[in-house]
């Protein structure tokens, strides 16, 4: 009887400790979710003096270029793709000495759906929001000049 008694008890408090540990909170910070990017493929500029982004920064020397939010990429594989997904909007931070610029990216992937063999292919930017990869819109700005 004992032996059961003593055994019923180690069970219990076995059971309370391992219940309260999982109401224990984890401390570990949340990492975000990573977008789906199964069957894409990813491009990626090599070259980080690329001048194809969409914003520039005079450091005194030369010209920084950027992404900013909404930017999109089209390639040529036979026909002009738009980028499914891509990581400007994880990647956007502030402007270092201007508090009210545009957020920015320094660099970026881009992930297309299809097929991709060939060493390079031709890419466009066509323009914030732009529906087509064959034309390019430059909006008006209309102003006291």
């Amino acid at each position: 009887m004992k032996i059961n008694t003593l055994f019923s008890i180690s069970l219990t408090m076995l059971l309370f400790f391992t219940g309260c540990a999982s109401d224990t909170p984890n401390n570990e910070p949340i990492k975000p979710q990573e977008p789906d990017t199964k069957g894409l493929t990813a491009f990626v500029e090599e070259d980080n003096n690329s001048k194809t982004r969409t914003t520039g920064d005079y450091d005194g020397s030369g010209i920084n270029f950027y992404w900013t939010e909404g930017d999109r990429l089209w390639v040529n594989n036979v026909t002009l793709i738009q980028d499914k997904k891509n990581t400007i909007s994880k990647d956007l931070v502030n402007h270092p000495t201007i508090p009210t610029a545009v957020k920015r990216a320094a660099t970026a992937m881009f992930y297309f759906e299809g097929s991709f063999t060939a060493p390079s292919y031709p890419v466009r930017y066509t323009g914030k929001g732009s529906t087509v990869g064959d034309k390019v819109t430059f909006k008006l700005r209309r102003g006291n000049s």
